[in-house]
């Protein structure tokens, strides 16, 4: 079990040992199961949520993803996702320490919050790299997202001790519509997500690059030529 979910069961522990005090039977068993409900809520989401960054864990991504594609498949609506890396992260660390580190990830993810709906999500999908999910979303309109996000973390410098850092992303999209339809919707989309984000950075970094707005073509089977029977002449 994660530590930050073993400290906040002790927390919850100790504040409902604090609430029975002083009740009868009827009280305490009625406290007890409201606090039961409310811890296991509690432990469910901070299951789900990067203790770091205040966002939904790759373990969340993975579960979620694939409902939603099935939901935009059954209803023939768009949705798209961006794959987002900072640029040279090891480097800051490196350079100025962990700590630096952990405050331009939290930065980054601020501005990129800002740049998401109420219906959009986000979720790390490790270290620097994290998954946003535009749901009815096309390729056009995430990439205006995406770049929206680009642009904002490379104009707005992170405050670290003693100096600013000017940190900038390289991001990648892609949308269910570029991928042919299969039970494996939401990892495909993650590939092609992945594949585009590996060209912005083989081209310069700082960057949005787009996957196919439509899942390349399938060939069609080779033809088998006939083979006919040797007959002898009558």
């Amino acid at each position: 079990m994660p530590r930050h979910v073993r400290v906040h069961i002790d927390y919850q522990l100790e504040i409902l040992g604090r609430r029975l005090e002083g009740h009868d039977r009827a009280d305490l068993l009625h406290i007890l199961e409201q606090s039961l409900r409310d811890a296991n809520t509690q432990i469910e989401r901070l299951s789900v949520t990067d203790p770091l960054l205040g966002i939904f864990n790759r373990r969340y991504l993975h579960e979620r993803l694939p409902q939603e594609a099935a939901r935009s498949r059954r209803y023939g609506q768009s949705l798209s996702v961006v794959m987002s890396d900072l640029d040279h992260f090891k480097k800051i660390n490196d350079t100025y320490g962990h700590q630096a580190g952990d405050a331009v990830l939290q930065h980054a993810v601020s501005l990129a919050r800002s740049a998401l709906r109420q219906s959009d999500w986000m979720a790390r999908y490790g270290g620097e790299e994290f998954v946003i999910v535009l749901t009815e979303t096309t390729l056009l309109g995430a990439y205006s997202v995406a770049e929206r996000m680009r642009r904002l973390c490379a104009e707005t410098p992170v405050q670290i001790p003693k100096t600013k850092l000017v940190v900038t992303a390289s991001l990648g999209v892609a949308t269910i519509d570029g991928v042919l339809p299969s039970d494996e919707d939401a990892e495909a989309m993650l590939r092609a997500a992945d594949k585009a984000l590996y060209e912005s950075k083989c081209a310069g970094r700082n960057r949005v690059t787009c996957g196919p707005k439509s899942p390349p073509p399938i060939a069609p089977p080779t033809a088998t030529p006939a083979t006919s029977k040797a007959t002898t002449p009558a």
